[in-house]
């Protein structure tokens, strides 16, 4: 396949199957990706957020085998927004009897 070709390829099936994964580990998750996989079945998006990148895979069993490979410590973490057990509401939960200074 001609790079152009590749680059069509991946835009018809991307997202996929996604892992995200530690940043430190990315050059490792590179090397594993270039020889388990072809080129058009994976896909990368480098600090997709702080100390992450995106792992994206046409196939599912790619995506399962890929995030096996890795301590589950790096593999898909919460990020500090899915720590929210609910959602705001929009009314503030401060108590003004407290900072009254009468």
């Amino acid at each position: 396949m001609l790079p152009v070709e590749i680059f069509e390829y991946k835009n018809r099936w991307k997202p996929g199957y996604t892992v995200r994964l530690h940043s430190d580990l990315r050059m490792s998750a590179k090397d594993y990706c270039r020889v388990q996989m072809f080129q058009h079945q994976w896909d990368v998006a480098e600090y997709s957020y702080v100390y992450e990148d995106t792992y994206m895979f046409e196939h599912k069993l790619d995506a399962d085998s890929f995030a096996a490979q890795w301590n589950p410590l790096f593999v898909n973490q919460q990020r500090p927004t899915e720590q929210l057990t609910t959602p705001w509401d929009g009314e503030s939960q401060y108590d003004e009897s407290v900072d009254s200074y009468e």
